[in-house]
């Protein structure tokens, strides 16, 4: 378990990572230093990352945490790097915050952050304010109001996403708003193959929507009791599906091969404009939760990347950077991990958590009251 005396003093941040925004920042560049990514290209990936910390960067790391379901912990934001054999992407994921905190203080928090990346970054937002009032919440809480992904893809510069919550006006109006932001995206004739996605029992969770010129949409899907064999089925439903992925990832990653429980794998395919909005890279992601200690999940990670002759040794540079007085006992630092193909290559993408608020034990709590109402 990581407290804030070991944050505060710890590694290579030092003392001078009191604030939030520091810490983080100090995280940020040590990844970019731990992959080899070009020092100049990670700080414009950490220009976009400071101003989407701006509304709570300055709270101290022993500062009341605010509500936050991006970690589990309350931590809100959360790394995660795409290894392949050719090197590796870099990437974010923040919630913009206000206070007091509430679902319709922090989807107004994520709209200016919004437009503070189409300033900065040169964000697309037609997409988005043609669905915005599908997803304004109404009620105070929500798992998530407006979460934004900040990315460094092998060469360009960064871009952005957005997620946002279908339930947002009240789970039984779920499956409508996926409905009709397919139609105001220009995919509604796709919307018999997202029910064909989700099958009879399928949830619909989270949509993630790129900030960008073309229309590159995201479904997520959940089920409780899914098998390895239900995962492959699913991605057999894509039409560049790759066979056996998700069966090689539960293998490595899960002592069994299901049934899971529903925290336990999340799911997503993709429809783009390009594409004819076209179900396309499934992607089946293994939560940290399900596999345990950290130590257990680096132990398991390694096999996985080495089974797809993926190198480790980037990986394990990360793992200095995340917790760099060793992984102990400690739960949590591994937010989950996928496996996926980029042109037929293998890429593994490792979620981490900053681990910023691990030992505040009433947050489950209220992540949990939260929830209810999602």
């Amino acid at each position: 378990m990581t407290s804030h005396n070991d944050i505060q003093g710890s590694g290579e941040h030092g003392m001078e990572t009191q604030t939030v925004a520091r810490y983080a920042q100090s995280q940020l560049m040590g990844l970019g230093r731990a992959l080899a990514l070009p020092e100049a290209r990670v700080a414009a990936l950490g220009e976009l990352f400071h101003a989407a910390t701006a509304t709570w960067g300055t709270r101290g790391l022993d500062a009341p945490a605010p509500w936050s379901a991006v970690g589990e912990d309350g931590s809100p934001y959360e790394f995660s790097v795409a290894f392949g054999a050719k090197g590796a992407e870099l990437r974010v994921l923040v919630e913009a915050q206000a206070l007091p905190a509430s679902a319709r203080a922090y989807w107004d928090a994520g709209l200016a952050l919004s437009r503070e990346l189409e300033g900065r970054a040169g964000a697309r937002l037609e997409h988005l304010e043609r669905l915005a009032d599908l997803f304004s919440p109404p009620q105070p809480t929500s798992f998530c109001a407006l979460w934004h992904a900040l990315r460094l893809p092998a060469t360009g510069v960064p871009d952005a996403r957005v997620y946002l919550n279908p339930a947002a006006k009240g789970p039984e109006h779920t499956l409508d708003v996926v409905r009709e932001s397919l139609e105001r995206l220009g995919l509604g004739a796709r919307w018999e193959d997202v029910e064909r996605m989700r099958g009879a029992h399928g949830r619909v969770p989270l949509l993630a929507l790129d900030l960008s010129e073309e229309v590159i949409f995201k479904v997520y899907l959940s089920r409780d009791g899914l098998t390895v064999e239900d995962l492959e089925a699913w991605s057999a439903r894509t039409f560049d599906s790759s066979a056996g992925d998700a069966r090689a990832l539960c293998s490595a990653m899960l002592p069994t091969s299901g049934p899971y429980g529903l925290l336990d794998i999340r799911t997503c395919f993709t429809m783009r404009g390009s594409e004819g909005g076209r179900p396309s890279r499934w992607v089946t992601s293994v939560t940290g939760g399900a596999v345990g200690p950290d130590a257990l999940f680096r132990e398991r990670l390694v096999r996985l990347m080495e089974s797809q002759g993926i190198p480790v040794a980037p990986y394990l540079r990360c793992l200095e950077v995340m917790a760099p007085g060793g992984l102990g006992d400690a739960q949590g630092l591994h937010a989950g991990v996928t496996l996926q193909r980029e042109r037929g290559v293998p890429r593994v993408t490792v979620y981490f958590s900053p681990r910023l608020y691990r030992d505040r034990p009433h947050l489950p709590e209220a992540w949990r009251a939260w929830t209810q109402a999602a």
